[in-house]
């Protein structure tokens, strides 16, 4: 079985989504198509108004290298909606969100291009506070 890459801030990205009372269920999570199989990094579920059970999907990047930044962002959205699109030919209703850390999403989002992707709504975000392991805002 093929495993998905991990992303040097995951572990802190992991501790972000526990202390905001989510539980990691699938780590990889496999995603299921004809003939094959693609993993996003996780999924994570949460007890939600004391018995509703909330699941999402997902996909962790760091942004370690800013002269990388827009590379890494291609790869991290072709991912996304990779995953997307797998999602709805399974007929998942799934939320999948792309992670990333606060101080690359605030470098991000000064370009004007990037951040009218991020307004969009194409890509739901959980972004992250790396050092402080906490999520500073969720994006749909």
């Amino acid at each position: 079985m093929a495993m998905a890459a991990l992303d040097q801030c995951e572990g802190e990205i992991i501790q972000a989504l526990q202390k905001d009372g989510w539980e990691v269920s699938e780590k990889p999570y496999a995603i299921r198509i004809v003939g094959r199989s693609i993993f996003a990094d996780m999924s994570l579920k949460r007890i939600k108004g004391g018995e509703h059970e909330e699941i999402i999907i997902v996909e962790v990047k760091c942004f370690t290298n800013p002269s990388a930044d827009l590379q890494e962002l291609y790869t991290a959205i072709g991912q996304y909606h990779f995953y997307r699109i797998a999602l709805t030919l399974k007929r998942s209703s799934l939320p999948l969100y792309l992670a990333i850390p606060h101080q690359a999403y605030q470098r991000l989002i000064k370009q004007p291009s990037i951040s009218a992707l991020f307004q969009s709504g194409g890509v739901k975000l959980v972004v992250v506070d790396i050092e402080q392991e906490e999520i500073v805002q969720w994006i749909s």
